[in-house]
């Protein structure tokens, strides 16, 4: 999931740099004693912000927060605590006079909605647990390797007998910090958690970095050594075997079977001959780690995003309602979709840009007396009142993304 949004124009990519920058701006301030690093932190709140709005700089003045209350550093912790406050809300009311100038007070209050109340009180469509099992496969392999490690390592990181392990106590409180203050608004979307891999990949790294001090993490670290010799030969076998079977099965459409077979036939046979000509231990987890990650690059850039655009590809909806449009031309409506989800996928195929209108009560579709298409997941279209839809009428049915999605007009 990672390595998806790296290679996207996800915003959330902004508040993992500033909140990285500000960890890194605190820790080495006191490791350093350069105690005028701390006068950059504002500034990426301040960037954090920009970029994704309040979350973005939540998420970092947390982060940074915890680390001086973790290490009782009181005074640090208030100045932090008050300067983030004072930040967001200057900050906030900057953006909502720029959105009262640039649409309204009907556009500041889209703004309110999307950015605050609707991640708070939005509906939970997930259970508030939902971050920490989810991350288990959507942020394999790092995350069960930090989990893994954080319950081998408990009593180390968190007496304070041993300082070397303070750096991962600090980074363990990084991650619950994402985790825990996530989980609060209702909303919940495994990309608002991303802010926490840096600090979950150092920690999943603590299997392979003192493996000799546990029999566990040894182990650990030997099955996956196997895993990766093996993995490009695996995927060679699957590559092919989906070439020959994508044409009885549609769910295998859409890959680059031919090109990701050739590039794991050369990593298979680096692996065997690594395997055989490097000596030194560590030379050679080194290279194995290094053939296992460029298998699974390769994986996810020729098989598995193809594959998954093919399969939520949104082009093809937007095509059916920019159709009815040409022919009888009408605001575009989002019911219960939120600007920053579904909408902008939506968004981003359409062939000239738009200004959408956002509602999330039902009631409000009525008030539309103008021609207008409301898009709708198809779920939250079947949920509406029965005197409300029965005034609608569907006109067609088509995917955003993973989502099934409607378009219908008011037939009053």
């Amino acid at each position: 999931e990672f390595f998806s949004y790296s290679r996207s124009i996800s915003t959330d990519q902004y508040v993992i740099l500033s909140t990285v920058l500000c960890f890194y701006l605190a820790y080495s301030a006191d490791i350093y004693k350069r105690q005028k690093r701390l006068l950059f932190i504002p500034l990426f709140f301040i960037f954090g912000f920009a970029f994704r709005g309040p979350i973005g700089l939540i998420i970092p003045a947390g982060v940074v927060c915890s680390y001086y209350l973790y290490n009782r550093d009181f005074r640090k912790f208030a100045l932090m605590s008050s300067l983030s406050v004072l930040l967001l809300v200057l900050c906030s009311i900057a953006l909502l006079a720029v959105a009262k100038y640039q649409g309204g007070d009907a556009y500041a209050k889209q703004v309110i909605e999307a950015q605050v109340t609707g991640r708070i009180s939005g509906g939970a469509k997930h259970w508030i647990g939902y971050y920490f099992t989810e991350s288990f496969g959507r942020y394999a392999l790092s995350y069960p390797f930090a989990v893994l490690a954080i319950i081998v390592l408990f009593k180390k990181i968190f007496t304070g007998k041993d300082g070397e392990y303070r750096l991962l106590a600090l980074l363990v409180i990084w991650i619950m910090v994402v985790l825990v203050g996530m989980s609060v608004p209702s909303a919940r979307k495994i990309r608002y958690v991303i802010p926490m891999i840096p600090a979950v990949a150092l920690v999943g790294s603590y299997v392979f970095i003192i493996p000799l001090q546990n029999n566990v993490l040894s182990g650990v670290k030997n099955i996956f050594l196997g895993f990766c010799s093996w993995f490009p030969l695996g995927i060679v076998i699957f590559s092919l075997s989906a070439l020959v079977l994508s044409k009885k099965f549609d769910s295998l459409l859409g890959a680059n079977y031919l090109i990701s077979a050739a590039f794991t036939i050369l990593l298979a046979l680096a692996s065997w001959v690594l395997s055989g000509k490097l000596k030194n231990n560590d030379r050679k987890d080194i290279a194995l780690m290094a053939v296992g990650t460029l298998t699974f690059i390769i994986t996810v850039i020729c098989i598995i995003e193809p594959i998954d655009y093919y399969h939520r590809n949104t082009r093809p909806f937007v095509e059916k309602v920019e159709a009815l449009q040409a022919v009888k031309s009408g605001e575009i409506v989002f019911y219960k979709i939120g600007a920053d989800s579904e909408a902008v996928k939506f968004m981003a195929n359409l062939d000239k840009p738009i200004k959408p209108q956002f509602i999330s009560i039902p009631d409000d579709i009525l008030k539309y007396h103008q021609p207008a298409y409301f898009i709708a997941l198809k779920s939250d279209f079947e949920q509406l009142p029965e005197n409300i839809k029965s005034r609608m009428k569907l006109l067609n049915i088509g995917k955003i993304g993973h989502d099934d999605c409607v378009v219908f007009v008011s037939q009053v």
